[in-house]
């Protein structure tokens, strides 16, 4: 299961703990923290992690905060009790390169064997060639989060032919400037020429 920390509410430290720990304990799956204050306006800490990283079935956290301090001081005090996943597609690279396991992408949606090989090439020791296509990644990466997901990755795969990139309200449409810097950035990537 991948839950967000508490929102609305706002929850004390204790209550972001004692939430994850009452769905762990009520639940038979693995559990994978999302932190992602920018939508839920509340951030885990590395000492939250710290105290998650005891509970059995939490497996780790999809780190959404974009605060790359905030992941170093979770693998100083978890080490390796605690799996961590980018939650950025964009902080893929920097996260791996603190240990992460690896990233839980928007982008994988339109171009999932190059975010797998991202991945394989920092793990297999090939540093230089996992930054090169972060690099060449990069602009898609970005144009993704012009907007609120998933409304540019629905844009991106309806203009692949996947789907018709129709979104629910509250949500709409992507903005022209948007789609054109999907297009803009995916066509080196797929080699199309449209």
């Amino acid at each position: 299961l991948l839950l967000t920390t508490p929102y609305y509410n706002k929850a004390s430290s204790e209550g972001i703990i004692r939430h994850f720990a009452y769905v762990a304990e009520h639940s038979e799956l693995p559990l994978i923290v999302y932190n992602v204050p920018g939508r839920t306006g509340v951030s885990c800490t590395p000492e939250h992690y710290a105290r998650l990283a005891e509970i059995l079935r939490i497996n780790g956290v999809k780190e959404a905060s974009g605060d790359i301090s905030l992941v170093s001081r979770t693998r100083h005090l978890c080490g390796d009790a605690l799996n961590i996943w980018s939650g950025n597609d964009d902080q893929t690279l920097p996260m791996l390169a603190l240990g992460a396991k690896g990233v839980i992408s928007v982008a994988s949606n339109i171009l999932p064997l190059e975010l797998h090989e991202l991945c394989r090439l920092w793990f297999e020791g090939r540093h230089g060639e996992c930054e090169r296509l972060y690099y060449e990644l990069l602009p898609l990466m970005t144009a993704l989060f012009a907007e609120s997901n998933p409304i540019p990755v629905k844009a991106a795969m309806a203009h692949l032919g996947f789907c018709s990139g129709e979104v629910r309200l509250p949500l709409t449409a992507a903005k022209p400037e948007t789609v054109a810097e999907l297009v803009t950035s995916l066509k080196p990537l797929l080699g199309s020429s449209d």
